[in-house]
């Protein structure tokens, strides 16, 4: 009888990934596209339930896919802290307010199991991340198909992901992001007292102010050439958040650098931190540095590639590693300037 319920099963979800096929096959893609510009959630109309047999007792298992919605945000932010990220509750709500028809959540009666976030950044490009499924929950198919619906919610577009450690990287090529580009390594670290109380030496002709000092579409367009698209909406939410604070370099008037940082359950963490040569970046980090308390914990998450961002977090002693990312793409890699990234803002949503 075991084995009947497996083949039902297997049956059933392959019956299921067919008929979506079929459905998607009548519509254009230009047809397809104007409906999702139109209706953001056009391919995730409603929730579906999904059936697994589970390895350990032959039992059924059946879960639900849905939008998550805000009272699930709490749940959500407590799981990211059991997997090591930390992400406070207000991080999670900016995700799911940037793009609420791409952030899904498998759930079991009352118990999220699951979760996935997608973004489309624009008509040509996408990103995926904070895929965590419970460890008590894998090996069910779950991620699977939270990934399956975030294909559809993407449509063609180039897709981007940041893949955490070696097998997850390799899993996730699996999955069609076969463009392998630079990795990313989180350091943490203290501030040494004499670092701290050193004398800030900003470069010739830059000047460093307060973000609400600098008139918020500069800051944008900085961003946004660096990103290679613009973001308004995600930064005001981002930088004005609770207990958030940044300082923006400009030169005769122009942005040339910006450091933004965020408290965590024990520590900061800087979200982003960019700026045009390493010089700039010395002198915003000071100045943010000794902006918070003393004795805390700072993380930062450095493109490899950047040498200098690396040898500079080596300086101030963020030096114990925290994790590590590669940054992965389904149809081409999307370059970015990474020699003006010294911390990237999210690992859900950014090229930078």
């Amino acid at each position: 009888m075991a084995v009947f319920a497996r083949l039902r099963s297997h049956v059933g979800l392959v019956a299921q990934y067919l008929q979506t096929c079929t459905l998607m096959s009548r519509f254009s893609a230009s047809r397809t596209q104007r409906l999702t510009r139109k209706y953001p959630a056009f391919q995730i109309l409603r929730p579906l339930t999904y059936s697994q047999v589970t390895n350990a007792n032959s039992k059924t298992f059946k879960y639900e896919i849905r939008l998550a919605k805000m009272d699930d945000i709490k749940m959500i932010s407590e799981s990211t802290k059991t997997q090591g990220w930390d992400y406070p509750i207000d991080y999670i709500e900016i995700l799911r307010q940037t793009s609420p028809d791409g952030f899904l959540v498998a759930v079991k009666g009352s118990e999220i199991v699951g979760f996935i976030y997608a973004v489309n950044h624009t008509p040509d490009l996408a990103f995926f991340a904070l895929a965590i499924t419970k460890p008590e929950y894998r090996k069910l198919d779950i991620h699977t198909n939270l990934v399956r619906k975030c294909w559809e919610f993407a449509g063609n577009r180039n897709v981007g992901t940041n893949a955490e450690g070696e097998h997850r990287r390799r899993r996730t090529a699996e999955l069609g992001f076969k463009h392998i580009d630079f990795m990313i390594k989180g350091l943490k670290g203290k501030i040494p007292t004499h670092i701290r109380k050193s004398a800030q030496i900003v470069p010739k002709g830059v000047t460093i102010l307060r973000i609400d000092e600098v008139p918020f579409h500069s800051i944008v367009k900085y961003d946004g050439m660096i990103n290679t698209f613009e973001r308004a909406g995600f930064l005001k939410a981002w930088c004005e958040g609770k207990n958030v604070s940044g300082f923006v370099a400009t030169r005769k008037d122009e942005v040339v650098g910006y450091i933004n940082v965020r408290p965590l359950s024990e520590g900061y963490s800087i979200l982003p931190w960019y700026a045009d040569d390493v010089f700039i970046a010395e002198a915003l980090l000071h100045k943010m540095v000794n902006s918070l308390p003393e004795d805390c914990t700072i993380k930062a998450q450095i493109p490899t590639p950047n040498t200098a961002g690396l040898e500079l977090a080596e300086k101030y002693h963020l030096n114990t590693e925290f994790i590590s990312m590669t940054r992965q793409f389904t149809h081409h890699i999307v370059k970015v300037p990474v020699d003006k990234i010294f911390s990237i803002s999210t690992a859900e949503m950014t090229l930078a």
